[in-house]
């Protein structure tokens, strides 16, 4: 006795479907290589654009033919799609209005009770720089990214910086930001680098800079955030005995090679001034350190802009790479962004790409994940107080400000949520509604702080101070070594997390009273 060809076929899918591997909507870590069905080539921006969108196949069962050997077929069948009949794909939802992100997706599929439509998570599209898909609106990825010295990655700065000006609120006041007790007016450093002192000269030899001394209205300036690996020498710090001499003039050729990429980076910018903490605060006078130390707060929340020296882990490797990447070709263990890529011909015969973007759900864009400068725990309170930086990192430069990230290759999917970048937690906080004593427990010192690194153990209390600060603004409580007063017991409370054993390290040889964490 024999089966019926058309039985065996639906025996088979249904086997297909009841042995399927069992992976989350966003699991993209065993999809197949980047191939395409003959279907889902064809698939073009001006289809993905129309009123009816692009036909992908009759019946939803269909992409079990398919998934196996198609990178669409298969986020599309992993993504647990409503409906049983014809399956459409259209161009939407368009990120939030003011936000730099990516077009989602949508599937629209029939059913016994109508038409579903549903986003499909995390799918992106954007079109290369020139295609004629950005007619649509369709947000233009930049696939020709040089280097990060390079006269484009500046020009993506100033346009972050202009429309972070025109469309965001990171500029909020004290009062803002703070309340009532944010109304005393800010501590400015007590001295800058003015970078523009002396007139510029095309030999390096000759090129100096100097300190300035701040008195009255501190002008607009820039920081720099940066590790300083095993230690700098004499003459890249200012001291007591060569302070009087850098008060007239510092030989930006004897300065480490992050510092004059730092000093660079600012003129090019036009802005006049930049502080930088071992040429700004005295380095072996306690008296100095003790005084600008507990400024940090508010010098890193008045900086115009902080450059995040993020391509090495020290302050000789500089802020500028060689070569830059793409988002999509950044080595990643979980395949946290894969591209796909469909050129066909549009309605008027033109040569047209879409990129397709498939991204796990990340707190960050994957450069910053990646940088050294990622895990440092001075840095995370320069981040966090910082209205914007922008991150030199080894594969290209971002942006972040308190409202969002934008990657220098636009493959960045920004969610629109404030509290989805370090530099919006503030922000967030308020908005949300969040009690302060919760966040600074849980969003603070156990998702990030707890495991970043230092050079000596004993600056792990002294590096969050200046976020202390200005949390206590909001707790409105008595700050008690890395704990609140009224809520002691509770912030005592830890049990050691395993992916604390890289800080096996910092507690050796150290009696400073820390707390656990």
């Amino acid at each position: 006795m024999s089966l019926n060809p058309n039985t065996v076929e639906m025996l088979r899918k249904a086997a297909q479907w009841v042995l399927r591997p069992i992976i989350a909507p966003v699991d993209i870590t065993g999809r197949p290589s980047k191939t395409l069905c003959g279907r889902c080539q064809l698939i073009t921006a001006d289809a993905l654009a129309s009123d009816h969108g692009f036909d992908h196949v009759p019946r939803l069962d269909d992409l079990a033919d398919t998934w196996l050997n198609c990178s669409l077929c298969y986020i599309l069948r992993v993504a647990r799609l409503r409906g049983e009949t014809n399956l459409r794909l259209k161009l939407g939802p368009p990120p939030p209005r003011g936000k730099a992100g990516n077009f989602g997706i949508t599937a629209i599929c029939g059913s016994s009770t109508g038409e579903v439509a549903q986003v499909v998570p995390q799918l992106f599209v954007a079109v290369p720089i020139g295609d004629p898909g950005a007619a649509y609106g369709i947000p233009v990825a930049n696939r020709q990214l040089t280097d990060t010295r390079s006269q484009e990655t500046f020009q993506f700065i100033r346009e972050c910086i202009n429309d972070c000006a025109r469309l965001h609120r990171c500029n909020l006041s004290r009062a803002d930001l703070f309340g009532p007790h944010g109304l005393r007016d800010p501590y400015h450093p007590a001295r800058l680098i003015d970078v523009c002192a002396f007139r510029l000269g095309d030999n390096p030899k000759t090129d100096h800079v100097r300190l300035a001394t701040i008195e009255g209205l501190c002008p607009q300036y820039m920081t720099l955030s940066h590790c300083w690996g095993n230690g700098l020498l004499d003459e890249q710090m200012t001291l007591l005995r060569n302070y009087d001499f850098r008060k007239k003039a510092i030989l930006v050729d004897s300065l480490t090679k992050t510092f004059k990429d730092a000093i660079e980076i600012t003129r090019t910018l036009g802005v006049r001034y930049l502080w930088i903490d071992s040429l700004c605060i005295i380095q072996d006078c306690d008296e100095d350190k003790a005084a600008e130390i507990a400024k940090m707060g508010d010098i890193y929340t008045n900086s115009f802009l902080t450059i995040a020296a993020s391509l090495k882990g020290d302050s000789s490797g500089g802020c500028f790479n060689k070569k830059s990447i793409t988002h999509d070709c950044i080595p990643s263990p979980r395949k946290e962004l894969q591209s796909i890529e469909i050129t066909t011909r549009g309605q008027t015969g033109a040569r047209s790409t879409l990129i397709l973007l498939h991204q796990l759900e990340s707190s960050a864009p994957l450069p910053l994940k990646n940088s050294p400068l990622s895990g440092r725990g001075w840095v995370y309170q320069e981040r966090v107080l910082s209205p914007r930086t922008i991150h030199f990192t080894p594969t290209q430069a971002v942006w972040e400000c308190r409202e969002m990230y934008r990657t220098e290759d636009l493959l960045s999917n920004p969610t629109g949520i404030i509290e989805s970048t370090m530099s919006g937690l503030i922000v967030s906080r308020k908005t949300q509604n969040i009690d302060p004593v919760q966040h600074w427990y849980k969003k603070i010192i156990c998702t990030d702080y707890s495991y970043r690194a230092f050079s000596k153990p004993q600056d792990r209390l002294v590096a969050l101070a200046g976020l202390a600060e200005v949390w206590q603004y909001e707790v409105n409580d008595a700050y008690l070594a890395g704990h609140w007063g009224s809520s002691l017991a509770f912030g005592l409370a830890w049990l050691r997390d395993q992916r604390l054993h890289n800080r096996e390290a910092d507690s050796k040889g150290h009696n400073c009273r820390n707390p656990t964490w």
